[in-house]
């Protein structure tokens, strides 16, 4: 998304140092109209947690992949009833398209999907529960559902024909495939088992290789790479990292890893023997020893490769000696880590360390997020602002039916904290003490804000434009933003109304449809200063 320092900037910076927060003595309201009022004070909200991951793992890894992309063949040309899906891996399955089509349909399970990703992709409802969407335009579609804040079970649709280009609207079929998984993954009676080399998670081993002793301080966790379940790494976790990275365990790796892959291409060399096993060995600090330890998998044209990694050679030595002896029977069972249940999130539930609606703000902007609470509106202009100002719910009450009219009934209102700013605010962040209106897909946020400080202190030239007769600055900020800050009297009187609007990430955001809604700010901004001011 494009970010840009604009006058917004100056507004927002200027509200922030111009007193316009309430506190301190009362004034006399004959003498000020604006006298800040105490503020309003409402009950702090508690900000969802996220699921144990080590019963999200155990949930994904007792999963069949490919029982879940079976649903796809006699959906398409592309996929017939009597296509073959081909594991790609323990815990990922697909099914290559044919007659005249290039491209396959194939379901990963937990593959990482951060909170900045999640704001990027349309977060829809398919059978009631959440999934996020996301197109490139082309004949190529991703559907993620999410288990954790961390991690999904991915759906990829990639269909090109030989003949024709990309194949049309590619998201049709893999929301009819997810819908169909969905079911399936709602029920855990219901859930095929993974089989052979399946019934093993990357992090399974991982323990195993660590003679199921997790250093103190340390954990074990899926990776962040695209093999999801199938990979895991040893990780030191402090409070530290913590702070940092929130559910994320962050930087601290400490290179101790295992993997677990259908791979052609790999452990093709010998470079010792290891438990009747031919290894190759690549680099030494750090060092990765790998080797074919299924030659052969049901439904997989691939042998089944372990890999394992440290920072020395006889680190992995080790740890591959224990991991052959424990891959030639079943997994050890984790008797104190029950699987997740419910695996998935229902629409309305938070999969972001955020609540209710705030999950649809921008992560950038969750300056202490909070849903709206209903606030009384006054019916006197200075009243509005100093109310607003007290309790900025206020901003919310002002504006919900107008944005409403021109922006939809699916505009979700929730209210927006910040520190005072020092130096310049990025446009895209500069919300402090606002009504924010977010919509799950991700498309528009709309923005507004009364304050007290007059148009000439926070904006330095103030040009001929008016709104509904007052006083105004219109700036069409980019192709992504618009903002509009209106004189409530004079432009040197104290008083303003702020309203902003800015396209998102989404594939909603980019859109041309939600380019011409951006154009909506100026309807907005004349019936909220006609209505109210």
């Amino acid at each position: 998304m494009m970010h840009r320092r604009s006058a917004l900037a100056v507004v927002l910076g200027a509200l922030l140092l111009s007193g316009c927060f309430a506190g301190g003595e009362k004034a006399d309201v004959a003498k000020d109209p604006f006298a800040p009022l105490p503020k309003v004070e409402h009950a702090k909200v508690e900000v969802p947690k996220d699921r144990d991951p080590r019963a999200v793992e155990e949930a994904l890894r007792r999963i069949d992949p490919c029982a879940l992309v079976r649903p796809a063949r006699g959906s398409h040309p592309a996929f017939p009833a009597a296509a073959r899906p081909s594991r790609e891996g323990p815990h990922s399955c697909e099914v290559e398209a044919v007659n005249g089509y290039h491209g396959e349909i194939e379901v990963r399970l937990g593959e990482v999907m951060a909170a900045d990703d999640r704001y990027a992709w349309r977060r829809i409802d398919v059978g009631g529960s959440a999934v996020y969407a996301n197109a490139d335009g082309g004949g190529f579609c991703q559907l993620a559902i999410p288990v954790s804040f961390e991690h999904t079970i991915l759906f990829t649709v990639d269909l090109y024909k030989y003949a024709g280009g990309w194949a049309a609207q590619p998201c049709v079929s893999a929301k009819r495939l997810v819908s169909r998984a969905i079911p399936i993954l709602r029920t855990p009676a219901a859930i095929p088992k993974a089989p052979g080399p399946g019934r093993w998670s990357a992090c399974d081993l991982l323990a195993q290789t660590l003679d199921g002793q997790i250093p103190p301080k340390h954990v074990v966790r899926m990776g962040d790479g695209v093999d999801g379940i199938d990979e895991c790494r040893l990780y030191r976790a402090d409070k530290s990292s913590l702070a940092l990275t929130g559910a994320s365990f962050g930087p601290i790796d400490t290179g101790i890893a295992a993997r677990l892959v259908y791979d052609p291409d790999s452990a093709r060399k010998k470079d010792t023997a290891i438990g009747g096993h031919a290894v190759e060995i690549m680099g030494k600090k750090p060092c990765e020893y790998s080797w074919r330890q299924w030659p052969t998998v049901s439904d997989s044209d691939y042998p089944g490769v372990v890999v394992l990694s440290a920072p020395t050679c006889r680190q992995v030595e080790r740890m591959s000696r224990i991991a052959m002896r424990a891959l030639d029977g079943p997994p050890a069972q984790r008797s104190d880590t029950a699987p997740q249940r419910p695996l998935l999130y229902e629409f309305g539930e938070s999969d972001v360390p955020a609540v209710d609606a705030c999950m649809d703000l921008n992560p950038g902007e969750r300056v202490d997020c909070r849903p709206y609470v209903e606030a009384d509106l006054p019916d006197e202009p200075a009243e509005v602002v100093r109310h607003a100002e007290a309790d900025r719910n206020v901003n919310c009450a002002l504006a919900i039916d107008a944005v409403r009219r021109n922006f939809g009934r699916q505009m979700i209102p929730v209210t927006v904290g910040a520190e005072p700013a020092v130096g310049p605010v990025d446009v895209t962040f500069a919300r402090p003490q606002s009504c924010v209106f977010v919509e799950p897909e991700h498309g528009l946020e709309v923005w507004v804000q009364a304050a007290s400080a007059s148009l000439y202190n926070t904006i330095s030239e103030v040009g001929d434009e008016r709104v509904a007769g007052h006083r105004a600055s219109v700036d069409r900020v980019s192709e992504y933003s618009r903002f509009t800050a209106i004189a409530l009297g004079r432009a040197s009187d104290p008083g303003q109304l702020i309203v902003g609007v800015t396209r998102q990430p989404s594939e909603a955001g980019r859109s041309r449809a939600a380019e011409r809604r951006l154009d909506r700010i100026d309807s907005l901004a004349a019936e909220l200063v006609e209505e109210h001011f």
